[in-house]
């Protein structure tokens, strides 16, 4: 058995061999953190135009995705970690980052930059249900089966 532990509800349409287990792992809700006072965020149409320098959480299919739709893939940058996400910002080689609201929020009132960085608004209208998916292998040696 294998699988992937915490995705976005319909990532077994990308990868239908997947199996989704019903029951939502986590809620989540996705908002845009900055160190510039100017910057407001309402919503992913917010940043529509505009040419804020994005950096995402790497491995997201969802804000890679939703994210390229808003603004230039030039301008999209995937980061590894929330702390490369904040030495961004106060660097200014960012203007948003965008990470879910609970792990970033936890970080962030425990890091140097807790007075230097901000929450310039939600990107997502609402809470997205993460859940986990599975894969079965086909078995080849009917004697694993006991």
């Amino acid at each position: 058995m294998d699988g992937e532990p915490i995705r976005k509800s319909t990532h077994n349409t990308r990868y239908p061999n997947l199996i989704r287990v019903e029951e939502s792992v986590m809620t989540v809700r996705f908002i845009a953190f900055t160190a510039r006072r100017d910057i407001k965020v309402d919503g992913w149409e917010s940043l529509k135009g505009k040419q804020y320098r994005i950096d995402y959480q790497n491995g997201s299919e969802y804000m890679r995705e939703r994210a390229s739709h808003y603004t230039s893939p030039s301008k999209l940058q995937p980061l590894y970690n929330m702390n490369q996400g904040m030495q961004q910002m106060v660097s200014n080689r960012a203007d948003i980052f965008i990470w879910d609201e609970i792990d970033m929020r936890a970080r962030l009132n425990a890091s140097k930059f807790r007075d230097m960085i901000f929450n310039a608004g939600v990107v997502g209208g609402s809470k997205i249900n993460l859940h986990s998916f599975f894969l079965l292998f086909p078995c080849q040696n009917s004697l694993l089966l006991g």
